[in-house]
Order: C-alpha cells, then sequence, then structure tokens
C-alpha cells in the first residue's frame, strides 16, 4: 500500500490494528515460551508439602533448644546456695585459700525470659595444680558454667586464680 496524499482515519486504524495484532501474538509467544512444562502439577505437589514443612519448622514441645545439663533445674535461690557451697568445698579440697566469694543472682535482660542468671566471682590462692583441678571441676560441673573471665597469676611458689562466669537456672 502506498500512501498518496495525507494519512487517512482509515489507514491509522489500520497500522494501529497491525500493531495491536503483532503486539498480542509476541505476548502470547512469550506466555508460552515463559511458562515452565508441568507448572499446576508442580504448583499442586509444592502445596501437598505444605503441612510437613510447616510441622518440621515448628519446635516440637519440650524441645531442647540447649545441650542437657546447661541448665539448672531447680530454683535460682537454691543454685546460688549450692554454687556457694560447692566453690567453698572445692577449694579447701585442693588447699586454695578463697580470698573473695560472690554468688548472686542476677535479673533477667528479657522480663518474659524464663531463664534466670546467677553471676557468680571468685578468687583462690594456693599450688597450682590446685587450681587447675579447680577449673577442670567447673568445666564438668552441671549446670554447665560459662566463663567471662579467668586471670591465672604466678606468685613464685603459689598461683592466685580469679575467675568471673555465671550459670543459669530455667523454671
Amino acid at each position: 500500500m502506498i500512501l498518496q496524499g495525507p494519512p487517512t482515519a482509515r489507514d491509522a486504524f489500520i497500522v494501529t490494528g497491525a500493531v495491536a495484532g503483532c503486539a498480542l501474538g509476541l505476548g502470547m509467544l512469550l506466555a508460552t515460551i515463559a511458562a515452565p512444562k508441568a507448572v499446576e502439577t508442580r504448583a499442586r505437589a509444592l502445596e501437598a508439602q505444605v503441612p510437613e514443612i510447616a510441622r518440621l519448622m515448628r519446635p516440637g514441645r519440650g524441645a531442647a533448644t540447649l545441650q542437657p545439663g546447661t541448665i539448672c533445674a531447680g530454683t535460682p535461690a537454691r543454685q546460688a546456695q549450692d554454687l556457694r557451697a560447692q566453690l567453698t568445698s572445692l577449694a579447701g579440697e585442693r588447699q586454695l585459700g578463697l580470698t573473695a566469694l560472690d554468688v548472686r543472682i542476677e535479673p533477667a535482660a528479657d522480663p518474659r525470659s524464663k531463664v534466670t542468671p546467677i553471676r557468680f566471682r571468685f578468687e583462690v590462692s594456693g599450688p597450682y595444680d590446685g587450681a587447675i583441678e579447680l577449673l577442670r571441676r567447673l568445666a564438668a560441673n552441671r549446670p554447665m558454667v560459662f566463663a567471662d573471665t579467668v586471670d591465672l597469676s604466678s606468685q613464685t611458689s603459689s598461683v592466685t586464680l580469679a575467675f568471673s562466669g555465671r550459670v543459669f537456672c530455667g523454671e
């Protein structure tokens, strides 16, 4: 078609229709190419797996988030008393002079927490092997002891051990 004169409304309609037809055809072609084969079958298979995925993501009742023995089962006040007595006893058994001992219950960082920290600090002096054995016994302690600072200083014929740490109790 060769135009002889200015374009008419009919010419504009034909060009618009041709462009729209090409765009529609190209869109359908792209949609066909872009859609993966058996997409509906795949979607149904995924939908069937949703309950199992949700079940696996949900923690079970009583699921332990920490290792057994990490948190004491008793009350924080009782654990603080037991820890004080244990540290005094361990120092005496190892011929270590207990020069400082502080055991206190701290408020939890989060008021909704069901775990209560018990902070303790002690200082002992005496034979090196006694201090090392005291640390070994603390490492084997249940509930688990979390050390914040450990300072072992030599004093010629003896050592001084300053220890600061925490244990945690659950409700």
